[in-house]
């Protein structure tokens, strides 16, 4: 199992008493879909709870002229984004620390 400091580009990571967060970035939903793949190969637990939040967001847009055959050109927009996703992973293994009650 890898570092949580020792991974790829555009993933950030946090931990806390058994729960460990990885922020996700990547310019296209393919390069999502393999980071997380990173993440889950080497940090998921049979023990762990997993939760992920998907997002994708508009980053920005162009606007193109497409040259068609004895018509004028076709406008369009080709719409950029970013993607997004947030990965928990909690330990379900019961703690060692007394419940107060």
């Amino acid at each position: 199992m890898s570092d949580m400091n020792t991974l790829p580009k555009g993933i950030l990571t946090s931990q806390h008493r058994g729960v460990r967060v990885w922020w996700i970035t990547a310019p296209d939903l393919q390069g999502t879909v393999d980071r997380l793949a990173v993440v889950l190969g080497e940090h998921l637990r049979d023990s762990d709870e997993l939760h992920v939040s998907y997002h994708g967001m508009q980053t920005g847009w162009l606007e193109t002229s497409k040259p068609k055959l004895f018509r004028p050109p076709a406008q369009s927009i080709d719409l950029d984004f970013e993607y997004s996703t947030l990965v928990v992973l909690r330990d379900r293994a019961p703690s060692a620390e007394p419940e107060g009650g």
